[in-house]
């Protein structure tokens, strides 16, 4: 990716990758201590999770920081829809009762 572009969106087959990539390191990941040590740890973690993905035969090139970003963005997308849903089925009940 040039410096200071935009890279090239995720395709649905790197996306699935991704994700496969991010599960085997999920419980460091996610982890809520913010100590340094933590800090480090997320930080290898990420590391890792690149350099798998970038190992793979179908994808194109990222680093720890855009795949962290692309998996902060994915996670609050899913929140929001699951907002968004509950909101309508909350909505649906009270106009049948």
């Amino acid at each position: 990716m040039d410096k200071g572009g935009r890279g090239t969106n995720f395709s649905e087959a790197e996306k699935v990758s991704a994700l496969a990539c991010i599960e085997v390191y999920r419980s460091v990941i996610e982890g809520k201590k913010t100590d340094s040590l933590s800090a480090k740890e997320k930080e290898e973690a990420w590391r890792c999770v690149s350099e798998q993905f970038n190992a793979l035969p179908h994808v194109s090139k990222r680093n720890a920081k855009q795949l962290r970003l692309w998996w902060i963005n994915q996670k609050s997308r899913s929140r929001s829809k699951l907002a968004d849903q509950k909101v309508a089925v909350h909505s649906l009940f009270v106009h049948l009762c």
